[in-house]
């Protein structure tokens, strides 16, 4: 399919767009409940939630009909007898941790909206919010609004935005380029919030500056056009020293820059592809870099690049490179060799000092290198111990340096602590009546000589949360301290619990029980969320106690003061044996349980280089359990079996216990993949990721085995010879143990 060769009009589209969150119409009312379902898709996103937004808020509120995505992306919502749904829209709300096809282990960071009109709920887009924009802000028909956005985003004429374009039978890449780079504008443009349409046309002016939507969107990768979009991640800022930057290539010896200092590409048989590409994603700096192409073939696929010997001395030890990885939070790894010695002369594999993010950055590797010894090929190992399956991912590397010896570090000058920022917009509730942020039966505006307040009044105690009052705020991330101060007093001594929480589903929450006393009191409580959540709310919950309760001066901000980086305690674990399994003995095939006759395991925690785990036993109350100590820069651990490997075809689910010591680190998620051996080595092979994460007990997770996703090849699972298992987080320095028990597949 080839694209027309025209511009995105920006002072439409963009600013339709960026309007997208404006009011929706009504219509006429069903006389029986209807189905509204389909698919969310930029690649497939899992654990989206969808709504059909009933009141035109934007938003997928309580009580309106709502789901949440599986792993297809699908979703089902029932609409109920009565519910006017002409001109309405679906709404689709990707959080923080959800999951895309595209990159199934890697959670998305950047929350954002989708929508789509409700007479086309079939598929749920970047392009059908496009088309839902057109309608809403340009008050367009369904049928003139997808003509629109087809002209403007050089779709097809007659385009289907019903199909999935990402299925194998209706794979449509163009198109699909097409919503990558929208679904980039989303996240980080417009976000969950209602957006700004001037300050959004001008940065989408700015993106496309000199780029025809052809050249943009028709090309056979568009990462560097996204990663342009995206950026890089910006951490949470905190109050510790700036560091010393890394030594940048000019302050070192470049050993290969691929302009004038050239190296000469080896080649690799083991799925690894090197070449020197002229035109590198945008953003890595001018002239060629050398591109690694990763389709296939082994697990550790890799490059290779004859230099000059590298001139290292006793203070200089550290590589650096520009790197651009299409996928976040994965081992980039390195070494240096001779080649002559057929590698008998290795500083041996060096993980990135640096956590991984998608485009491009600069990494460093300090390696162990022998001065007697001459080292004059490079190793390149990004992604190492998973294979990338066809038609692969390329990684690019550019101006290799050796760097120079360390200046010392300069005392660095404190920063003054700015004043953190009032979350709750109307905390003084002056305006609160009128705020539809402010919500919950519990609401109750008051004004008494100019002062403004709410006064709630509990007739019957019953349970905390029967009588509520919230607001709604944005916790995107999970981990972080924050303080609630607020004005409280009562008629009589009562009780009531004051917070932060979820608006949906899981409802995860931090709250703290307030005893309040007919003096009115100042309040401030110390809360370090444990869910991350773009839609997430204060809480004030009052229903288990009667009397009166009133409110005011609220706050919720950001603690400044800076917190002791958690450590896990020496005494950390299990407090007691996780609990039988019930399933059948003849129903299941056990890795490990002191309940069932297990496989025989050839090596628990294989030593598979430097990002892999190593696994120990352990024991409580008499029963056994293994633990996976994932240390600072390591990942994954692995449980080998290839020569007691089996058939899992007949099994239905994947099943284990595990316990987690709180608190949970920021962007936690275990992955499981099962590798399948057909032959020698992995053939074939399967994951899945468990994002909600509780700690502190037993958990029990019970996958079924046909919601595992293609990890490589294909979704065979006849001869099951390895399970490994990952420890993602935000920030990899940050050590974790993971103890488990009864890993067994289940009929």
């Amino acid at each position: 399919m080839k694209f027309s060769q025209h511009r995105i009009p920006l002072t439409a589209l963009s600013l339709a767009t960026a309007a997208l969150i404006s009011a929706c119409g009504g219509g006429g009312s069903g006389t029986t409940a209807t189905t509204l379902s389909g698919a969310v898709i930029d690649g497939y996103v899992k654990g989206a939630t969808v709504c059909l937004d009933v009141n035109s808020n934007r938003a997928c509120d309580t009580g309106e009909p709502s789901a949440t995505t599986d792993v297809k992306g699908a979703y089902s919502i029932t609409v109920p007898a009565g519910t006017s749904t002409s001109g309405l829209h679906l709404i689709a709300v990707v959080p923080v941790g959800a999951f895309d096809s595209d990159a199934p282990s890697t959670p998305i960071a950047n929350a954002y909206k989708m929508m789509a009109p409700v007479d086309m709920p079939t598929v749920i887009s970047p392009l059908t919010t496009a088309v839902s924009a057109e309608m809403i802000v340009n008050g367009k028909s369904t049928a003139n609004a997808r003509i629109d956005v087809r002209s403007a985003l050089a779709l097809p004429v007659g385009y289907d935005f019903a199909k999935d374009h990402v299925a194998t039978a209706t794979r449509d890449i163009p198109a699909g380029n097409v919503a990558k780079v929208m679904a980039a504008i989303l996240a980080v443009k417009v976000g969950t919030g209602t957006p700004d349409a001037t300050s959004l046309g001008l940065a989408l002016a700015q993106i496309k500056t000199g780029t025809t939507a052809a050249d943009a969107y028709a090309s056979s990768d568009v990462s560097g056009v996204v990663s342009g979009i995206l950026g890089t991640p910006t951490p949470t800022p905190t109050p510790t020293p700036t560091p010393t930057p890394t030594p940048t290539p000019s302050s070192g010896t470049v050993i290969a820059d691929f302009d004038t200092v050239l190296a000469t590409n080896v080649a690799d048989t083991n799925g690894g592809t090197g070449s020197v590409s002229a035109t590198p994603p945008a953003g890595g700096g001018a002239g060629s870099a050398y591109a690694l192409l990763r389709s296939g073939g082994q697990s550790y696929a890799l490059g290779l690049l004859q230099t000059t010997a590298v001139p290292f001395t006793a203070t200089r030890k550290t590589i650096s490179a520009r790197v651009y990885s299409p996928t976040a939070g994965i081992p980039m790894v390195l070494k240096l060799e001779n080649r002559a010695s057929a590698g008998a002369i290795s500083t041996g594999d060096t993980q990135a000092n640096e956590a991984v993010v998608v485009g491009w950055q600069t990494l460093t590797w300090t390696l162990n290198a022998d001065l007697t010894k001459t080292y004059d090929l490079i190793v390149l190992l990004p992604n190492l111990n998973t294979v990338d399956v066809a038609p692969g991912k390329t990684y690019y590397f550019d101006d290799i340096t050796l760097n120079a010896a360390a200046s010392p570090t300069p005392t660095p000058t404190p920063t003054p602590t700015p004043t953190p920022t009032n979350l709750v917009a109307n905390g003084d509730f002056t305006s609160a009546a009128a705020d539809a942020n402010w919500y919950g039966n519990a609401k109750n505006v008051q004004t008494t000589s100019g002062n403004s307040y709410n006064e709630a009044n509990v007739a019957t105690a019953g349970n905390a949360y029967d009588v509520n009052l919230s607001y709604k705020v944005s916790i995107p991330t999970s981990g972080v301290s924050y303080k609630l101060r607020f004005k409280v007093s009562s008629n009589r001594a009562r009780t009531m619990l004051a917070g932060i929480g979820q608006q949906g589903a899981p409802y995860g929450a931090v709250v703290q029980t307030v005893n309040l006393t007919t003096t009115q009191q100042t309040i401030e409580l110390s809360l370090t969320s444990n869910f991350a959540d773009t839609n997430s709310r204060v809480i004030f919950d009052m229903g288990a106690d009667t009397g009166q309760v009133v409110i005011d001066d609220v706050e919720l901000v950001l603690n400044t003061t800076p917190a002791p980086t958690p450590t896990p305690a020496p005494s950390g674990g299990p407090t007691a044996a996780a609990s039988v399994p019930t399933a059948l003995a003849g129903n299941v095939k056990s890795i490990f349980s002191d309940t069932y006759t297990s496989v025989t395991v050839d090596e628990w925690g294989p030593d598979w280089g430097v990002s892999s785990s190593r696994i120990t036993d352990g024991a409580i109350a008499g029963n056994n359990y293994k633990t996976i100590d994932v240390s600072a820069g390591k990942t994954f651990a692995g449980i080998s079996f290839v020569s007691n490997k089996f058939d899992a075809t007949t099994y239905a689910t994947f099943n284990m216990d595990y316990w987690i010591d709180t608190p949970i680190l920021a962007g936690q998620v275990i992955s499981i993949k099962l590798s399948n051996h057909n032959g020698t080595g992995e053939t074939s092979a399967v994951e899945s990721t468990v994002t909600s994460i509780t700690g502190g007990s037993w958990q029990r997770i019970s996958i079924p085995l046909n919601s595992f996703t293609q990890a490589a090849t294909s979704l065979s699972r006849n001869n099951i010879a390895q399970v490994i298992l990952t420890a993602s987080r935000a920030d990899g320095a940050q050590p974790v143990k993971i103890y488990m028990d009864n890993l067994y597949f289940g009929k």
